[in-house]
């Protein structure tokens, strides 16, 4: 059950690294100075994509539908494996 807490994990770091950009444009930034207002730029150029964990080279995302696709093969392995034993 390990790897359902690092898919969980990777699943809550991309859906709090989706929102960082809204969050930057919800603050007050309409008022600020030019120099302020750049970096806020910048920071948005930079949250525009989700933050992702990869694994094997960029193959694939550690998340909850990659938990469910270790799950599922696990269970028909384990389950053509039984069908042999009997």
């Amino acid at each position: 059950m390990i790897i359902l807490g690092i898919c969980w994990c990777g699943s809550e770091v991309i859906s709090q690294s989706d929102d960082i950009s809204f969050y930057i444009y919800s603050s007050q930034w309409t008022g600020s100075d030019v120099s302020f207002m750049k970096l806020i730029k910048m920071q948005l150029l930079f949250a525009k994509d989700p933050m992702e964990i990869y694994l094997g080279g960029g193959v694939t995302t550690m998340a909850l539908p990659l938990f469910v696709t270790i799950m599922k093969t696990t269970y028909t392995v384990f389950t053509i494996l039984q069908g042999f034993q009997d």
